[in-house]
């Protein structure tokens, strides 16, 4: 893991943050925690990076913070338990825009068997695509890069993990690439080819749905497509 200083980077993210109109009880929710203790990972940050590489107008509608407190439970404790999701995070909804408040501690790849360091880096490592393998603290400015930005400049993304159903992946990886016109790498490419069958059309339109993305289901099945007739 890198650690980066960039200030057009954090001029990016702040300017993007500024967007964000929270409402009054989420802002005294995440003021639970000091500053240094959070950081925006994954998709914000890659969006944030890739507009300002490209060019380009991506519509972000979450924001995920990824808090490093051992003390995450006992500040929380008091909060209404609706606000909570199935894998303990805080699912903060605000006029179309969803906050994700993660406790470290309880990232469920760093609890498998067994058991690895939970710390930022591992977090990092452990994230299904490489363009989403980045954070940024809060407090200090600091960008955290495993590998998303090697793969953010060479415009394309690759599988670092997989914990999800193989439908809503692919679903996911093409989505994704789609929307930041970059090309699937090789990594992306095989774990299509390898895994890739009618029978998964049913999750992937499954996933499609909860993502009121199913206009999106023909050019995932032209990119699948294409990728088989190479």
């Amino acid at each position: 893991m890198e650690i980066i200083s960039d200030q057009k980077i954090t001029d990016s993210i702040l300017f993007k943050l500024e967007r964000i109109k929270y409402e009054k009880e989420h802002n005294e929710i995440i003021k639970l925690f000091p500053l240094e203790k959070i950081f925006i990972w994954g998709g914000f940050i890659r969006d944030c990076i890739v507009e300002k590489e490209y060019g380009l107008s991506i519509q972000t509608k979450d924001l995920d913070l990824l808090v490093d407190d051992l003390s995450f439970e006992k500040k929380t404790n008091h909060l209404e338990r609706r606000i909570f999701s199935g894998k303990g995070s805080l699912k903060l909804t605000s006029l179309n825009f969803n906050i994700d408040i993660l406790n470290l501690q309880e990232i469920y790849f760093l609890n498998q068997t067994p058991p690895l360091e939970k710390n930022l880096e591992n977090a990092l490592k452990g994230v299904d695509f490489s363009t989403s393998s980045l954070a940024y603290n809060l407090k200090s400015g600091h960008l955290y890069n495993y590998r998303a930005l090697q793969d953010i400049y060479k415009k394309e993304i690759n599988v670092l993990n997989n914990y999800m159903k193989v439908g809503p992946t692919i679903a996911k990886l093409i989505i994704h690439a789609n929307k930041m016109n970059f090309n699937l790498g090789k990594s992306a490419k095989e774990y299509i080819k390898n895994n890739y069958s009618e029978k998964i059309e049913g999750d992937i339109l499954e996933y499609l749905g909860i993502k009121n993305q199913t206009s999106f289901f023909p050019t995932i099945k032209e990119e699948i497509g294409n990728l088989l007739k190479k």
